[in-house]
């Protein structure tokens, strides 16, 4: 067909027309007609179109199966390729495809936890082979797929078709699709797995000491084929050449018969006459004890003891066994990077002496002390921390930075197992910061506790410490202590479940404390009657004891959750003179204020002490992080004033700087300030009870 001459298209040529009439004159001419942009003939004329589908595949992001597709409309190509969802155009090819390539080959980015949980039993599948360097001992993907097909309804082909259905019917639905260890490994596989025969670690020092991890690979002509045993660089002197020839248990038979085939041949003619090498091989492995002295001598005594054939040890040629039968051993930095790898021991000793002398001298200098820390990468923590050690001797301590941890040694076990108690808690923090900063911010709260909090710092502060309490609440709080590495993963694993509601909990607590705190302020800075002036200077100095600038870096969940009732009690206070005048609050006061004075003294002498201490041994007096450096001691004659300066309201939350009983008596004074202040808050403690603590609990902090 060509174009009108007549039409104003004529001469513009359009790709793409629509015609009103075609009529045969001299030719065959389209008349009345329009430019069209083709991608609107689909949605106007889709009933005209064949669609041509190739190369089913799998979108991995969505699980979606999809196709590309070609449009055609009378032999006229609309759309030459383009991707689409294949479940439209053919159910049935997107049902296999979703099938064998979500499910079955787990290709599907999905975190729904069917799906987690099918990928962690295929890498388990994985490793299998490479453990027993065996392709036979998992299922196929086609017979995985032949799994899920006879477990899923008919007519799921997608993505949304599978949720709905997993929807419907719960755990049953997710149960019926979950892989077990049965479902992906042969009966022998998981007997000779089960057996501990490849482990993940092994100890490669003298004496068990050293212990390495493994990993292994089915990869031949690689260089991670078999197993790699990953030693840090400062650790490579210690390992024990004759261990790392055992290789691990499960391959000892293997190792052995690779051993006896590098035999001279009149020797191994020898041995094939009293038995099969395989046989023997087997034999010998559990004759010897694994892992002791030299695997040479062991196997020659081993093949003398079972066919009376005597071997000069000499005669195995251990490092002409084929790579896999030799431990790789990788080399990482203290970063965990790999620098270096090889079979044999003293070569790759050799290659990295220079690197190993200044690792070594690097260890040296951070043995004392280690910044920066943001994770648990060092060793176990003493499991006693608090018991008594001989003059002299320092106590390994955690030291909490906010953004990081310290590892040091302080000379004060009490003062070490606090800081050590705060710094394990941080650490938790900043392992859950990521997904916990989502649920602060989520606070219905949140808005109001950021403006309530700025006159004590940045958001970001408020944010890191509800996170901070939060980790305290979820993961030490009622619980043992967490001293090793492994005990922080486990624990970290086992109860990041509760992150969400125990941030909740948390930042609503901090929020009934933010509250009557920023009105008490406001209030106080509006001014005040001159008749209030005891009461006043009462209450500016509790404020300065329990809400110092950085209260809440310092608190502990068990802490905390008195506090809306602390900080409750001195807005109750200023609301009784507001209603009753200055007599509202002197009569409690007289009961408090011997009390208060017996505590603040006590307080005000022990800093002193420790002040003059740091002076005469010519270092600065400790502070903690985010204060500023500490004032000069008061004099003795206002240590007890109701005017001690705020200073030693921060110092005596400071971790481990009060005797156990003084802090005891501090929190009793808290509560019998409640029964005083504020009854209808109060547990009921009264002077009577601090009378009954104080004689016994006095003595030990001056």
């Amino acid at each position: 067909v060509q174009i009108f001459p007549g039409s104003t298209l004529f001469k513009k040529g359009p790709k793409w027309i629509m015609a009103g009439e075609v009529v045969h004159t001299t030719r065959l001419y389209a008349r009345t007609i329009a430019r069209i942009d083709p991608a609107w003939i689909e949605e106007l004329a889709g009933h005209m179109f064949r669609h041509q589908v190739s190369d089913p595949h799998l979108n991995t992001a969505t699980g979606e199966p999809m196709a590309w597709e070609r449009v055609t409309m009378s032999g006229i190509v609309v759309v030459p390729r383009r991707e689409a969802r294949l479940e439209p155009l053919d159910a049935g090819a997107a049902r296999r495809v979703f099938v064998r390539e979500a499910l079955a080959g787990a290709a599907w980015e999905s975190d729904l936890p069917f799906m987690q949980h099918n990928r962690a039993m295929l890498a388990h599948a994985e490793q299998a082979e490479a453990r027993l360097r065996r392709r036979d001992v998992r299922l196929t993907t086609d017979q995985l797929a032949e799994w899920f097909e006879a477990r899923l309804p008919r007519g799921l082909s997608g993505p949304e078709t599978l949720v709905a259905w997993m929807q419907a019917h719960g755990d049953v639905a997710a149960g019926a699709i979950s892989l077990s260890p049965s479902d992906v490994l042969q009966r022998s596989a998981r007997d000779a797995l089960s057996a501990g025969a490849f482990p993940d670690a092994i100890a490669l020092g003298q004496g068990g000491e050293q212990l390495a991890t493994l990993s292994y690979a089915l990869a031949p002509g690689k260089a991670e084929d078999g197993v790699t045993a990953t030693v840090e660089l400062s650790q490579l002197p210690q390992v024990v050449e004759d261990r790392a020839e055992w290789l691990v248990l499960g391959m000892l038979p293997a190792v052995i018969l690779g051993l006896l085939k590098l035999l001279p041949k009149p020797v191994r003619q020898t041995l094939e006459a009293k038995a099969r090498l395989e046989d023997i091989a087997a034999d010998a492995a559990g004759l010897m004890t694994f892992g002791q002295g030299s695997l040479a001598v062991a196997l020659a005594e081993a093949v003398g003891v079972l066919h009376s054939v005597t071997i000069d040890a000499a005669m195995f040629k251990i490092e002409a066994l084929p790579p896999h039968l030799r431990l790789r051993i990788g080399v990482v930095d203290h970063h965990g990077k790999e620098i270096a790898e090889g079979r044999d021991l003293s070569e790759l000793r050799q290659r990295l002496d220079g690197r190993i002398k200044k690792a070594l001298a690097a260890q040296q200098r951070t043995t004392t002390d280690r910044r920066g820390i943001t994770a648990w990468d060092f060793g176990p923590l003493p499991d006693s921390p608090q018991t008594a050690a001989p003059e002299g001797q320092t106590h390994l301590a955690l030291i909490d930075h906010t953004d990081s941890v310290t590892l040091t040694h302080l000379a004060s076990a009490r003062v070490a197992a606090a800081h050590t108690a705060l710094a394990v808690r941080r650490l938790f923090a900043l392992a859950t910061r990521e997904e916990a900063v989502y649920y602060v911010e989520a606070l219905p709260a949140w808005p109001e506790m950021v403006r309530q909090y700025a006159q004590l710092g940045s958001p970001d502060e408020l944010r890191a410490h509800i996170i901070n309490i939060t980790a305290g609440r979820l993961f030490l709080e009622g619980q043992p202590p967490v001293r090793t590495a492994e005990a922080f993963d486990e624990r970290l694993l086992s109860n990041s479940g509760r992150l969400a509601t125990t941030t909740r909990e948390v930042g609503e607590t901090i929020g009934r404390v933010l509250e009557p705190r920023f009105l008490v302020a406001k209030r106080l800075a509006g001014g005040t009657p001159r008749i209030w002036a005891e009461s006043i200077a009462d209450i500016r100095e509790h404020a300065a004891y329990l809400l110092p600038r950085d209260f809440l870096r310092l608190l502990t969940w068990e802490r905390l959750r008195h506090y809306p009732r602390y900080v409750g009690t001195l807005w109750e206070r200023l609301l009784a003179m507001r209603e009753d005048g200055s007599k509202a609050n002197l009569e409690p006061l007289k009961v408090l204020l011997p009390h208060w004075k017996r505590l603040t003294g006590v307080i005000a002498t022990a800093m002193n002490e420790e002040r003059r201490g740091a002076a005469e041994a010519g270092v600065e007096a400790p502070t903690a992080p985010g204060t500023s450096k500490p004032k000069a001691a008061l004099p003795q004659a206002r240590r007890a004033a109701p005017t001690v300066n705020a200073d030693a309201g921060a110092w005596a939350m400071q971790p481990g700087c009060l005797d156990p009983g003084v802090e005891q008596y501090r929190w009793a004074v808290e509560e019998l300030r409640v029964t005083l202040f504020a009854p209808q808050l109060s547990n009921g403690t009264s002077p009577a009870d601090l009378d009954r603590l104080w004689p016994a609990n006095s003595k030990g902090q001056t």
